[in-house]
């Protein structure tokens, strides 16, 4: 797994390439916990090139949310293939997080 970051105005994206499996956990945490504790309080993670999410790796995500939201910041997703989309509705992730078409969609919403 790589993980792409930058930042657009205020906003920290960050862009998981290939599969976020147990081996990729710790890295993909770390990239994530230290965007949010980091940045200016809003993380957009965008999946246009992720192939696959572990189940450690959605606990992970569910993590942050929790977290990002108690110190009152903003973590959403953006870009989710087919498989992953089901898979958050399956697992009701759809209805913790944003989960915007595109990453325009999101920087839409995320800059004022």
């Amino acid at each position: 797994m790589k993980i792409t970051e930058k930042k657009v105005a205020n906003v920290v994206i960050l862009q998981p390439e290939g599969r976020v499996d147990l081996a990729a956990i710790p890295e993909f945490s770390a990239h994530l916990n230290r965007a949010l504790r980091d940045g200016e309080g809003k993380v957009l993670l965008d999946l246009s090139k992720t192939l696959y999410m572990s189940s450690s790796c959605l606990r992970s995500l569910l993590e942050a949310q929790k977290a990002s939201m108690a110190e009152g910041k903003t973590l959403v997703l953006c870009s989710p293939n087919e498989k992953l989309a089901e898979l958050f509705k399956v697992v009701h992730l759809n209805k913790s997080f944003k989960i915007y078409k595109n990453d325009f969609e999101a920087l839409d919403q995320l800059i004022p």
